[in-house]
């Protein structure tokens, strides 16, 4: 097993920077060669541990895929059965040592690779995919996660006009979900302000707004609704904001998309159910009935009725016109760190 720390400077401001010192110890713990010198993490053949510090967006998901190309496949259109064919047994664990949005880029950097396994280590602030592992170790310890076991895991491919298929391992958003987390990325980098905190503090602004959205949804081929609407999120994990389990019935690996739809709701609506939405009890409040509209589907269509709509995926945010939604049964085999 080699072991690739891809390390965003830039999340959960500058926490991850502190998880060298560690990995160098848990590596010489156990006779592991390390390097993080930029010819050996480009040709990490000589070496069992590599850490990667990233440079910018997208940078995470070029440099993984380069890794995978060069070490466990050659290109991953020969493909069979959708993972690339290679030779030997080597297996490679890529640990996202950032927020969701790191996640996300290390799973599309080795989506389709037999051989390579995701990690993350939450440096950021939400990290929400990881609370689907309740049973898990401690996901912080370096120990924990060198000492890992993976599991299959489903992934979502999603298409939006103009753009290649991409994949999503949590969940997407649009509306006011969506709203809520382009004002957190802004929010939290005020002092003081934690993740949960500067999500409760936008949701609450963005609600006062109402900025909703003006969907056609779609699920295995039935218009499922065609109006406007308060959210919507098409899910894998339960979890989104820092720790609000809005799709509480979400599996990661039931082979199933999971779509709550949330209507047009008021003020006062909102704030009664708002407690028990945090907490995934709404869906066993009568009251929450007549709001939402919870599916589970393989396939999914969006499409905004009126110019384009505002994607949150993963934590990050796009503009987007119709957008397709396929699940992806065990698209990635995800490390769970070891209980100690």
């Amino acid at each position: 097993m080699k072991h690739f720390f891809i390390i965003n400077p830039a999340a959960g401001q500058g926490r991850s920077i502190d998880l060298e010192e560690e990995i160098r110890i848990q590596s010489e713990l156990r006779g592991l060669l390390v390097t993080s010198d930029e010819k050996h993490v480009n040709d990490p053949d000589d070496y069992d541990v590599v850490i990667y510090k990233t440079k910018g967006i997208g940078d995470a998901e070029r440099y993984v895929r380069y890794i995978c190309r060069t070490k466990l496949g050659t290109d991953p259109d020969w493909t069979i059965n959708g993972f690339v064919q290679r030779a030997g047994d080597e297996q490679f664990r890529f640990y996202a040592c950032g927020g969701d949005g790191t996640l996300n880029e290390v799973v599309n950097g080795c989506y389709g690779f037999d051989g390579a396994e995701v990690a993350n280590i939450p440096c950021g602030t939400g990290n929400d995919y990881i609370k689907c592992y309740p049973e898990a170790g401690d996901f912080m310890s370096i120990s924990a996660q060198m000492d890992g076991k993976a599991v299959n895991s489903d992934l979502i491919r999603f298409t939006s006009e103009g753009n290649e298929p991409r994949y999503c391992i949590n969940m997407f958003n649009i509306g006011l979900d969506c709203n809520t987390a382009d004002l957190t990325q802004k929010m939290k980098k005020a002092p003081f302000v934690s993740g949960s905190m500067a999500y409760i503090l936008s949701l609450l602004l963005i609600f006062i707004r109402k900025k909703g959205a003006d969907l056609t949804i779609e699920c295995d081929g039935e218009v499922v609704y065609d109006d406007k609407l308060l959210l919507v999120a098409v899910s894998n994990g339960q979890y989104c904001g820092g720790g609000v389990k809005g799709l509480p019935q979400a599996d990661v690996n039931d082979g199933i998309m999971d779509v709550s739809i949330v209507k047009k709701a008021s003020r006062l609506q909102f704030v009664r159910l708002f407690g028990e939405y945090k907490k995934g009890e709404h869906l066993a409040d009568e009251r929450a009935r007549e709001l939402f509209i919870v599916k589970k589907c393989e396939h999914a269509v969006i499409t905004p009725r009126k110019d384009k709509m505002k994607l949150c995926i993963d934590g990050e945010i796009s503009m987007a016109g119709r957008t397709t939604f396929d699940i992806v049964p065990d698209g990635i085999r995800f490390s769970v760190p070891a209980v100690k």
